[in-house]
């Protein structure tokens, strides 16, 4: 399992970079994310509640956007 769960990460991470067109390399969004989970001492706890929270006051962003299969489509080495 911790295997899948760094595995898709590293996919995650790929794709950020991506995105910013390397703005940001691999290795400086995974030193970001160390660093916002050492903020929130990695507690990460969201409920249901919270979730239906957010999806509804951001329905319009989310309109159209299908994370799913964005997440399936293979990174390309960064």
């Amino acid at each position: 399992m911790a295997y899948f769960i760094e595995e898709d990460c590293v996919g995650l991470n790929r794709l950020f970079s991506q995105i910013t067109d390397g703005l940001y390399s691999v290795h400086d969004i995974n030193t970001m994310e160390r660093s916002f989970l050492g903020l929130l001492k990695f507690s990460l706890y969201v409920t249901d509640k919270d979730v239906a929270e957010y999806i509804q006051s951001h329905q319009t962003e989310l309109q159209g956007v299908d994370l799913l299969k964005s997440l399936s489509k293979p990174a390309m080495a960064a």
